[in-house]
């Protein structure tokens, strides 16, 4: 997986990078609508747990996607203090460019596979899928050095 997941990300962050350098976008705010899409609509102090920045940084990181119509902002009904973010359809948009990017390298990367080992490599997928968590997982990701 890890040589896969190398050959992969070493076309896909090059695009990533390039995209971020032209367009309005930062990595954060990537980042932030990928969460958005992947678990639903989210607080604030939710968005600024995930992307380990202050509950500030989230705000203005917000207030920029919703200035750009990326998200939309909307008040809780039972707490007016709690707002919740939700993705756009323009925010889908914006990662669908990515989403095809990433779907046509691991294509063109498993393109030299027998249609009979293609199979067997979808078959293994399949199989692995139903056991990966439906939303994102709490995962430490800190490195053990022993």
């Amino acid at each position: 997986m890890d040589q896969l997941h190398g050959l992969a990300t070493s076309y896909i962050f090059p695009y990533l990078s390039k995209n971020i350098r032209y367009s309005n976008y930062s990595f954060n705010q990537y980042n932030t609508l990928f969460y958005l899409l992947k678990c639903g609509p989210q607080t604030i102090s939710m968005i600024a747990d995930q992307s380990s920045i202050s509950h500030n940084a989230a705000s203005k990181l917000v207030d920029s996607l919703v200035k750009n119509r990326m998200v939309r902002r909307v008040t809780d009904k039972k707490d007016h203090r709690k707002k919740w973010v939700f993705i756009t359809t323009r925010g889908e948009k914006v990662l669908e460019g990515l989403r095809d990017l990433t779907i046509s390298v691991y294509d063109r990367l498993l393109s030299g596979l027998s249609d009979e080992l293609r199979a067997e490599f979808i078959e293994v997928l399949v199989k692995v899928n139903c056991y990966l968590p439906q939303d994102r997982p709490d995962i430490d990701l800190t490195l053990n050095k022993k």
